[in-house]
């Protein structure tokens, strides 16, 4: 059974488009805003009621809800160097951890997160996400999750958020 939801995990993965729905950016807003040269804090999101509804939907109602955690650890002045430089940032890489709540068992899944993004003079130009090591699912399935993860179309979601992100700082 656990098989069969990892793949219809998979499944909804590979043919949604991705989100940061209800994205927790208040608990970091102080530590952005500081004088503190890192980004030292735990960020949840989530999906909203509405992705839910679709997950659900496009599960069969097998998959109900996911929510994932990521602890930032980002040298600010790396980023803002990068930033007002029109210059490119490598960060180290995170570990991002999420609960896949499902009509039956919840079962984890993680991956690591190594941004690399290019700025320019209207903000982020150019970003490669370098999603990696999944665990809590087979082999095949992580194999999957990272050319989903990496593809251009995931890449381009994430330059978008993070314009959108840097416009409201």
């Amino acid at each position: 059974m656990r098989l069969f939801l990892l793949a219809i995990f998979t499944a909804i993965l590979l043919t949604s488009k991705a989100s940061i729905a209800e994205f927790d950016a208040k608990v970091c807003g102080q530590i952005l805003r500081s004088t503190e040269n890192h980004i030292d804090c735990q960020l949840g999101f989530l999906t909203n009621p509405q992705e839910r509804e679709e997950l659900i939907k496009g599960s069969y109602g097998i998959i109900r809800h996911i929510a994932c955690t990521i602890h930032l650890n980002i040298p600010k002045n790396q980023v803002a160097n990068a930033l007002f430089g029109a210059g490119k940032v490598t960060l180290s890489p995170h570990q991002i951890d999420c609960g896949i709540q499902t009509n039956g068992d919840p079962f984890k899944i993680g991956l690591t997160l190594a941004p690399w993004i290019q700025f320019d003079n209207d903000g982020v130009s150019d970003i490669r996400l370098n999603i990696g090591n999944v665990t809590g699912v087979p082999a095949f399935i992580g194999k999957l999750i990272v050319k989903y993860g990496n593809a251009p179309e995931l890449q381009a979601d994430a330059k978008d958020a993070l314009n959108k992100f840097i416009a409201n700082l």
